[in-house]
This record gives C-alpha cells, structure tokens and sequence, in this order.
C-alpha cells in the first residue's frame, strides 16, 4: 500500500525542500519507488535541483501546475531521477498565468482523488514539498495526504508561525498523523530539543542538527544525501523516516539503510584516521629535523671552545695578557660551551620524548585503522547481502 506525506512549514527558509529531497533519496536508495513533487509555486524549490532536466522535455514535461492545477494527463512525462525515483517539478516555464494566485473549485477535488489513485498506483511512496505557510492548495492536497510533517526551527518566531499556520490547516487534518521535527539545531539547542516530545501543537520526532555541509551541498544544487554531507544527518533522516513509514513493506526496506549508515561512518573514520596519521608521521619528520638541529646546537659549541682554547693558548704565548687573564677567558668560554651543551641535550632529550610518544600514537592509531578496515570488509557483504535480497 502506497503512503503519501507532506512536507509543510509555517514561515519560509526553514530547510523543509532540503528533508523532502533527503527522505526522497534515501527510500529510492532503499529500493522503493518514489515520487518527489514539487508544489510550491511560489519559490519552485525543489525544483532548483533538477532544472538542469527541464529543458530536456521543455512544456511535455509534467509538472504540478500542469497536472494538479490544470488538469493536463501528463502523469507519464515525469522527470526519471534514477530507476526508482521521479520527480514533478512545479512549473517547467514561469508565464504570467502560472505565476498568479490560484484559486480552487469544487471540480479540482474530483480530479485530484483521480490523480491520487494513479499515483498511488504506480509508487510506494509519494512525497509532496508544499509551499510554507497556508495556501489554498493545502486543501487540494491534504485530504489525500496520509502523515504530514511540519519542519521548524527552535526559535519563537517558528513556534508563532506554527500555532498560526494550525489555526487555518486544523480543520483539514481530521485525524491524520502530524508530526513536527526540530531543523538546524546547534548544539546547545540539541541537548534541549533531543529530549522533549513537545514544543508545539506536534508531537516531535526528531531534532536534526545544522551541519556546513547541508548549507554547502544546498548551495550548489547537490541532494542534500549522505554522499554530500554525513553519516550522522543520514541517520537523523533514517529516524525521520522509520517514524513517517511505519508500513512493514516500507520498513523492512529502509532497514538497508542501517547497514549504509555504517558503512558512511566507517569511511568517515577511516578518513580520519588517515588524515591524522599522516599528520603524525608529518610531524616525525619534523622532529627528526629538530633533532638534526639539535645535535648541530651540541657540536657547534664544542667545536667553537676548542677553537677558542686554541686561540687562548695562542694570546698566552704572544705575552699580550696574564696567565690569571687567560684563566678567567677559559672558564668564560668552558661556561658558555657547557650551558649550550646543556640546553642541547634537554632539547634532544624532549624531542627523543616527543618522538616516542608520536610513534606510539601512530601505532595504537594504526591498529584502530585495522580494525575499521575489517570491520568494512564485513559491513560491505553484510551490504552486498540486502542487495541481493531486494533484487537489485
């Protein structure tokens, strides 16, 4: 049986099309076929991503405005995005008509119920990215929507807009599952928001945290997936999922998604074993130059007071100074030779010290990197197993 979700928030910018887009790429990486519309007509999101793609089909391409709004049958000229997963982008061309208000009608139900059928139909999972805040496609849209999923930030503002944004949905939910998450949390608002299932008028499944590398791939059109960001937002996004999806067909394929969970954090480790390993035997070479150096502090002067002792008996024989003179520059030149032998060899000794502790690190750091290493050999057939299992 298919399941429908909608993505809505309360005030723009607060990284819902960013969820959708993650949620949708990893159930088609799970196997299950999926659908992505974009339906805001407004800022065209999603859409962003693939407009690369739009211009392959140009106006035969189906698109929300076209499909939903108008009407048009043009259900099979969807973007393919890979071998499970297509997408509906919002407007294919922006025109004066399509960029205006749009105002729905009692026929517009009966031709969305036909629309819902056939998608539902043909896809496990249909994920609808609507516009933030109220529209007056929202009550197109959410009588045939199974579970929404409100997204906010963990400020006063979002929690306002919320409380407002209810007010003018409540009556269209009925008794559907609503559930809200926390976005671009930092830390402190982590160990805060992790914990409670409340906040708003939803109850919260989950608090994910801002990451750099969401922004990044946000910013260059990249899918927000675990490919361009990390293993720790893939997991925040497999809990999302596992709350949303609790069908036992959908459940029993997100659980591929563990093991590639594992596998992300193993390469992360394993990177950064690497990166800090390298750093290690960087930092061996340099202390061997700094030992290098030291052994050049500690014959320098030896050499330089025999020279002077020399030099000495030489002043001694031209009768130039006393012998009580003479003396006196030979303790100064033994003095000054010592004291520099001295603070040589501290220094040689510290850095003797410094390498050995290095050496060790690198050793205990290269075990720990054997050990990742074969655990990955195990996760990879473990990975290798669901695949064959699922078909693909």
């Amino acid at each position: 049986m298919s399941k429908v979700l909608a993505l809505l928030s309360g005030k723009g910018g607060r990284g819902k099309t960013t969820l959708a887009l993650s949620i949708a790429s990893m159930l088609s990486n799970c196997c299950l076929k999926v659908l992505l519309v974009d339906c805001d007509l407004s800022t065209n999101g999603a859409t962003y991503f693939y407009e690369g793609k739009l211009s392959e089909k140009n106006n035969d391409l189906g698109s929300f405005y076209s499909v939903f709004i108008n009407g048009e049958d043009k259900l099979d000229k969807l973007i393919k995005i890979d071998e499970y997963m297509d997408f509906m982008p919002s407007i294919v061309r922006i025109t004066k008509t399509n960029s205006e208000s749009y105002q729905y009608n009692e026929e517009d139900f009966k031709r969305i119920k036909s629309i819902d059928e056939k998608l539902r139909e043909n896809y496990d999972v249909i994920i609808y990215d609507c516009q933030a805040g109220y529209t007056d496609v929202l009550k197109l849209l959410l009588p045939y929507v199974d579970v929404n999923l409100v997204v906010m930030e963990a400020d006063a503002i979002s929690s306002a807009a919320i409380r407002s944004f209810y007010l003018k949905i409540g009556d269209l939910l009925n008794e559907k599952k609503v559930y809200q998450i926390f976005n671009k949390a930092t830390d402190e608002e982590y160990k805060i928001y992790s914990k409670i299932s409340g906040g708003t008028v939803f109850t919260n499944i989950e608090t994910v945290m801002f990451d750099w590398k969401i922004r990044k791939a946000f910013s260059v059109a990249q899918i927000p997936d675990m490919e361009n960001t990390s293993a720790g937002y893939g997991e925040q996004i497999y809990n999302i999922c596992r709350v949303l999806f609790n069908e036992e067909k959908i459940q029993e394929k997100i659980k591929k998604y563990e093991i590639i969970i594992k596998l992300n954090k193993n390469q992360e480790q394993e990177n950064l074993l690497r990166e800090k390993i390298s750093e290690q035997n960087e930092s061996r070479r340099n202390s061997k130059n700094k030992m290098i150096r030291a052994m050049y502090n500690l014959v320098v002067p030896m050499f330089m007071a025999v020279i002077l002792m020399v030099f000495i008996q030489l002043i001694e024989k031209s009768f130039l100074y006393t012998k009580m003179d003479n003396i006196i520059i030979l303790l100064l030149v033994v003095s000054v030779a010592l004291v520099s032998m001295s603070v040589s060899i501290i220094f040689l000794n510290d850095i003797t010290k410094e390498k050995r502790n290095r050496v060790k690190e690198i050793n205990i750091d290269s075990k720990k990197l054997d050990e990742i290493l074969s655990e990955k050999v195990l996760l990879k057939k473990q990975f290798e197993q669901i695949e064959k299992s699922n078909g693909k």
